[in-house]
């Protein structure tokens, strides 16, 4: 008898040893899969700082949302969306928008702001100059020779080339439109053609020093400002951000738009220009938009670095981008 309860002992160890183990395995899975989401690729200590607070807070903050673990299987996950406004009462004497300033209080109902931030559309405008971009879609996306050749760039630099649309037309008149996307103007093409005569040495350096650097080098009229200061005259707002090593990307502040003067829109690639971040949200501010766009374990981009805001001059015809 006690050599048989000794046996089952034994048995009933060596099974929650076993069950031990795949717990385990399947922690550290997770673990790893929240690490890359993080790091999108980029092991900067910010990003890593967020990935250990996950770790030990259980309180992962992304897309505009507080996850809280609240007790086990019966309530799950609870989410509580929050304000998408700047704290703005805290002093922001930085261009470092890694970690962003955003607040943290949850939003009032039917809103996307807090209480104490339900004037966040006044502030935004505070630091506006009636000079930036009406939001107007239709202009880049209902021409497929725009849409299928022009990118965030020129959607930056409000600028549609004639050139590239005409060459994309005759792609299409020979069904060879794959083609248009390889049209698309390079942020530092003009300067190193000025510079060199060739694009065979260009920089192909995707990091926020790299890239602003071709930007200002195109355009010295651009000029890097933060989100709190106004624009000179006849010049609005954009911004720069980077998936590092891997691709870069541009917003523009919209003037007149259906969700608010001040709110943000983008073209992605040969997509169409939209007013919504990764999440579908409202862009306010971009270095507080969600910019991750990977699916799962797909790959995909994820804007991980925010670069600049800059002020870009309104009159295109001052602003500079090579054509193929």
């Amino acid at each position: 008898m006690q050599k048989e309860l000794k046996i089952n002992k034994i048995k009933s160890h060596k099974k929650t040893k076993k069950v031990n183990k795949k717990v385990n395995k399947k922690v550290n899975k997770n673990n790893k899969s929240m690490k890359s989401v993080f790091l999108g690729g980029n092991n900067n200590n910010n990003n890593y700082n967020n990935y250990n607070n996950y770790n030990n807070n259980y309180n992962y903050s992304h897309n505009n949302t507080h996850i809280n673990l609240n007790g086990g299987s019966k309530t799950g996950l609870k989410k509580v969306k929050t304000c998408m406004c700047v704290n703005y009462e805290k002093t922001d004497s930085t261009f470092d928008y890694q970690n962003g300033l955003k607040c943290e209080r949850p939003v009032l109902e039917g809103t996307d702001f807090c209480e104490k931030h339900q004037d966040c559309m006044k502030f935004i405008k505070s630091y506006m100059n009636e000079f930036e971009i009406d939001y107007k879609p239709e202009d880049w996306n209902l021409k497929p020779n725009i849409k299928n050749s022009h990118n965030c760039y020129t959607y930056f630099l409000n600028k549609n080339n004639k050139f590239v649309a005409e060459k994309c037309d005759k792609y299409t008149k020979k069904n060879d439109s794959s083609k248009c996307g390889e049209l698309k103007p390079q942020p530092g093409d003009f300067a190193e053609l000025i510079k060199n005569g060739t694009l065979k040495y260009k920089n192909r350096d995707f990091t926020c020093p790299s890239m602003l650097d071709k930007v200002l080098k195109d355009n010295p009229s651009i000029k890097p400002v933060k989100y709190n200061e106004k624009c000179p005259k006849n010049s609005y707002k954009g911004a720069l951000v980077v998936d590092p090593n891997n691709t870069y990307h541009f917003y523009r502040q919209n003037g007149k738009s259906p969700k608010g003067e001040g709110t943000w829109s983008h073209k992605p690639g040969v997509l169409s220009v939209t007013d919504v971040d990764a999440s579908g949200n409202t862009i306010y501010f971009p270095h507080l938009a969600n910019r991750n766009y990977k699916k799962g374990d797909d790959g995909g981009i994820n804007y991980t670095a925010f670069c600049s805001y800059a002020c870009v001059p309104t009159d295109s015809s001052k602003v500079k981008i090579y054509a193929i």
